[in-house]
């Protein structure tokens, strides 16, 4: 009888060890990052290398954050915005245009400097509907004096 217990003793051991090797061998599992949150971290290094005026080097921060999330209106509005400040007004406009698309709301800061980038590519008509649209939510002098300026250059 105290052979039987030894032998379950020895059974039972084995059988420990076996699914201890087997849970306590495996590699550890890496865990997915969310493209989210990943879009996220893109958009703040592009966003210090802005404030810091390095534009060219921001701008692959935001086209990496917006090919994670391309929803995100402030990649878009950031990249346009840098893109401006290296006058590529032209490449800076569909920029603008998806920021005031997927902003909840009127976007009256991304509708100025794409009224903005329409002046400065001679589209006055435009500009003056952006400068328009972005003074009945806000009225601020800048937007005042750039439509007024695009009324000029169009000659009405």
């Amino acid at each position: 009888m105290i052979k039987m217990e030894g032998r379950k003793y020895y059974i039972f051991l084995i059988f420990t060890l076996l699914i201890s090797n087997t849970v306590w061998g495996q590699k550890p599992k890496k865990h997915k990052v969310n493209p989210v949150v990943k879009a996220l971290d893109y958009f703040n290094k592009g966003s210090e290398k802005a404030k810091d005026g390095k534009y060219a080097e921001a701008i692959p921060y935001f086209d990496k954050a917006i090919k994670l999330d391309n929803t995100n209106y402030e990649s878009y509005y950031n990249r346009g915005y840098c893109e401006v400040h290296l006058d590529d007004y032209e490449g800076a406009i569909p920029d603008f245009t998806k920021a005031i698309k997927f902003h909840p709301k009127t976007y009256p800061d991304a509708l100025y400097y794409r009224g903005y980038c329409y002046n400065h590519t001679g589209m006055y008509v435009l500009a003056i509907s952006d400068f328009s649209k972005a003074l009945d939510v806000t009225s601020n002098t800048d937007l005042w004096s750039a439509r007024g300026f695009a009324y000029l250059q169009n000659k009405e």
